[in-house]
């Protein structure tokens, strides 16, 4: 009785097909310099690597979302405020660091 589930369970297995993984980032040229996200990993399960690499596309392509913003609505956006957090921390750490000095 249950070889019966056993069998039906390596059926659906099959059918789902092969699981790929994939590493997916965003390249962006300006000028002469290329500026890259940080690599994203992304499992998906497809028949073939076609299929997979086409699903990998749409899930990172769903993902992202254009921000643009005027220049002088900047200070107002979160990545604004991330960046002056970084900057601040930065600034706190070295002054730690002297300290030790």
């Amino acid at each position: 009785m249950f070889g019966i589930f056993k069998k039906k369970k390596q059926e659906i297995k099959k059918s789902e097909g092969k699981e790929y993984s994939f590493i997916w980032y965003k390249q962006m040229k300006v000028r002469d310099k290329v500026f890259y996200t940080q690599p994203f990993r992304t499992k998906v399960r497809a028949k073939n690597y076609k299929e997979a690499k086409e699903k990998a596309t749409n899930f990172a392509l769903g993902k992202m979302e254009l921000v643009v913003v005027r220049e002088k609505d900047f200070d107002k956006t979160k990545l604004s405020k991330l960046e002056k957090g970084f900057a601040n921390m930065h600034k706190q750490m070295d002054e730690l660091f002297k300290g030790f000095n």
